[in-house]
Order: C-alpha cells, then sequence, then structure tokens
C-alpha cells in the first residue's frame, strides 16, 4: 500500500508515501508510538541497507561566558550504553585538546541535561566539542560550538597629559601580537601600530608628538583585532 502524505500523526491511516533513498545517503529514523497501544513490532531491511542504533540522541550543546568562566551546557533526549563525555577546546577550531570529563547517564530514554564549567578559558574565541564515548569504548563527534570569551585587562598611561610619548602599562601580559591605536573624540583613528613579545607584553611606548592639543582614547587590541582594553588621555 502506498499513500501520498510524507508524515502523519495518530489519526493517520498509519501509511505513508515510501521514500526513494540514493545509495550512499544517510537517513536518522524516529520511531513513535503513535497509539495509545504499545504494539511490539519487528523491523525488517532489504536490500544494500544497513541500520545502526545510535547511542546517544543529542538535543542541544552550547556554551557561554560567564565572569571569569565558560560554561558548557548539553541535553541527550536518550542515550544507549553510553559512558563519558570528553569535554575538548580548540584556539583555532582544527586542533583540540581534552580539558575535562563527564560521566553519562549509561542508559535512559529520558531527557538528561549535564554541565560542564571551564575555569580556564583563552583570551578571544575558543571552539568547544563533545566526544561521546560508549562503554564499548567507540565514540562519536559533537558538532562544535563557539564561545568568545575577554577578560577586563586594566590599562594604565602615563604621563597624562603627555607631550612626545605616552606610556602604556597592562595589567597582564599579553601574548603574540598586541595592537593599538589612537582614536579623537569623533572616534576617527588617528594613530596605530603593533608589537610582539613571546614573553607577553605588559609596557609600551605610544608617539603622540604629531597629535593636535585636545582629549584621544588608546585602545589596546589583540593580534585578531579583539579589543583588550581603553584609556583616556590629554594630549598637550
Amino acid at each position: 500500500m502506498t499513500s501520498g502524505d510524507l508524515s502523519e500523526g495518530a489519526g493517520g491511516d498509519r501509511f505513508v508515501q515510501f521514500l526513494n533513498a540514493p545509495l550512499g545517503a544517510q537517513y536518522i529514523l524516529y520511531v513513535d508510538n503513535w497509539s495509545r497501544n504499545a504494539i511490539n513490532f519487528t523491523m525488517t531491511f532489504t536490500g544494500p541497507v544497513g541500520c545502526t542504533v545510535l547511542p546517544v540522541q543529542m538535543l542541544d550543546f552550547d556554551g557561554r561566558p560567564i565572569d571569569k568562566h565558560v560554561e558548557l551546557d548539553w541535553a541527550t533526549g536518550s542515550e544507549v550504553n553510553s559512558s563519558h563525555f570528553i569535554v575538548e577546546r580548540s584556539v583555532d577550531g582544527i586542533n583540540f585538546e581534552a580539558i575535562g570529563r563527564v560521566s553519562a547517564a549509561g542508559t535512559s530514554l529520558d531527557r538528561t541535561d549535564y554541565k560542564f564549567i571551564d575555569r580556564a578559558p583563552k583570551d578571544g574565541m575558543n571552539y568547544y566539542r563533545l566526544e561521546q564515548v560508549d562503554i564499548d569504548g567507540s565514540s562519536y563527534i559533537s558538532r562544535t560550538v563557539n564561545v568568545h570569551f575577554q577578560t577586563t585587562t586594566t590599562l594604565f598611561v602615563f604621563p597624562n597629559p603627555a607631550t612626545e610619548t605616552l606610556n602604556a602599562s597592562l595589567g597582564k601580559a599579553i601574548e603574540g601580537t598586541v595592537r593599538w591605536r589612537i582614536l579623537d573624540m569623533s572616534g576617527r583613528q588617528v594613530g596605530e601600530g603593533s608589537l610582539t613579545n613571546s614573553e607577553g607584553t605588559t609596557r609600551f611606548t605610544v608617539p603622540v608628538g604629531k597629535l593636535e592639543s585636545g582629549s584621544y582614547a588608546l585602545e589596546v587590541l589583540e593580534g585578531k583585532g579583539v579589543p583588550i582594553g581603553n584609556v583616556r588621555f590629554v594630549k598637550q
């Protein structure tokens, strides 16, 4: 028997239109009890079709910066012989490292919520994914979520007012390339520069002798352009 509808609710005739599945395609089959009576049934696949029961049904996976940490949470709709989750982090979205482990529910047909806190996230963009490991040792990788994290960096400048040079001091060392730019009070950029220190930059000097007298803002950015601090100063 064939039917013209692709899906139906409990009031349907129990039949839906057949699916033309091309060779090599992958599908997820959800089986639900469409009536109130629980009836056992057997599913038989014919032809070159393989069926694998997924060990974990992931419902969602998300992350957000909170205070000095990044909080990750995810949920599963069902689990079959699930052992644990390995939380992995990357700063480039390519190379991941394990930063934590969370025990799984094992076998469950109900929603299960999980939470993990990364207490040492990197400044800038952090990429997270989950490796779900079964009891038999097989594993599956989740999708990746991106979380931008930025700690507050204190920026000091002296002398202020300045005449020829402005000395800047950061509250913490910044590794890699550090960029700076000077903005006037209308937001127009009137100066810029960069420096690189493999041991971390904490202090640097900004030339301001060519600026006209007035008020300005010094903004410091990481190499990728993420602002990490700003402060106002006066040029005499």
